[in-house]
């Protein structure tokens, strides 16, 4: 397995973990109360999470968005399956675009989770793999100072968000999240990443121009809507669709006004992984910059340079 984690954390603890581990792979439904926090039952696993999830407005449901025909899709390939989640990921694409353009509010909380009654712990991110594909982007893993942040209730070593992050690069790894870990549930998924990501840049969130999605399992995730979200799956599709060779990334570029890619990036924009990514963006505008994404860097498990691993590297604008 490559890229693991040695994490020096500040109880002396010291611990190995690849990043966004998943303890299991689980179908998972997506309650239509969301209000609790990032959209996704207890059940979801870390790698379902990550950068990423929040809520695509005041009161919306991330993963449910809008759009839907109402038709219960049979598989992630069924047709109406496909067609509502890029009725969704170009619904919160819109909502972004419309929040820059506007000069919308934020709706996203800037007090500390802390206040909240979380809990954090910051450690060192020793990357000891091969994670090489970063390097397609600029980011090298191994050079200047990367720093973890664990946010949790009960113990440290039972992440409820953890990122690392690197402020002179603007990257940020997901490396786990588990709604099961979090007793409290009295902030969304969205609060508690700006949190870390707010923390590890030392306020200088403008700076975040990488957000990395790494080793992403094989989980189901079922909406509320009872829309099928499989980013894996989602993944091979978008290679399969482009005709891209699975050993090379495929970059999707959403200034692109060919229709095919668009159809994927809405496609895509849907997916857990992709989807809260915007809602973040959306519900921190301001002070992330007015930043949108400006390209999706997906890679197979075929992808030597991504340790034959599933991965996304989401580049933002600006």
């Amino acid at each position: 397995m490559r890229f693991n984690l040695t994490q020096l954390l500040a109880l002396g603890l010291l611990a190995s973990e690849p990043l966004a581990r998943v303890i299991q792979s689980r179908n998972t439904y997506v309650p239509d109360s969301i209000g609790a926090r990032d959209g996704v039952d207890s059940l979801v696993s870390a790698a379902i999470t990550g950068v990423l999830a929040s809520r695509k407005g005041p009161g919306k449901d991330p993963e449910k968005g809008e759009g839907s025909s109402g038709k219960p899709p049979q598989d992630l390939r069924d047709p109406v399956n496909i067609q509502n989640i890029q009725n969704k990921g170009k619904n919160l694409r819109e909502t972004l675009d419309n929040a820059i353009r506007d000069g919308t509010p934020d709706t996203g909380s800037t007090e500390s989770v802390l206040e909240k009654g979380y809990k954090a712990g910051d450690g060192i991110l020793d990357v000891a793999g091969n994670l090489k594909y970063g390097e397609s982007v600029g980011v090298q893993f191994g050079e200047g100072e990367w720093r973890s942040r664990v946010i949790y209730t009960k113990d440290l070593q039972d992440a409820v968000q953890q990122s690392g992050g690197n402020v002179e690069q603007g990257a940020i790894v997901v490396q786990q999240s588990f709604k099961d870990s979090d007793t409290l549930k009295t902030a969304k998924f969205t609060e508690l990443f700006y949190d870390n990501v707010n923390d590890l840049f030392g306020g200088e969130v403008a700076n975040l121009k990488y957000i990395f999605r790494d080793s992403i399992t094989n989980d189901v995730v079922i909406d509320s809507d009872g829309n099928i979200l499989k980013t894996q799956d989602a993944i091979d599709y978008a290679f399969e669709k482009l005709e891209a060779d699975r050993e090379d990334p495929l970059i999707l570029d959403f200034a692109s006004a060919e229709g095919k890619q668009q159809d994927i990036i809405n496609f895509m924009s849907g997916e857990t992984h992709v989807a809260r990514i915007l809602s973040f963006l959306s519900d921190y505008r301001s002070r992330i910059g007015s930043k949108n994404i400006a390209k999706l860097h997906l890679f197979t498990d075929e992808n030597e340079r991504a340790g034959d691993e599933y991965n996304i590297i989401i580049e933002l604008t600006g």
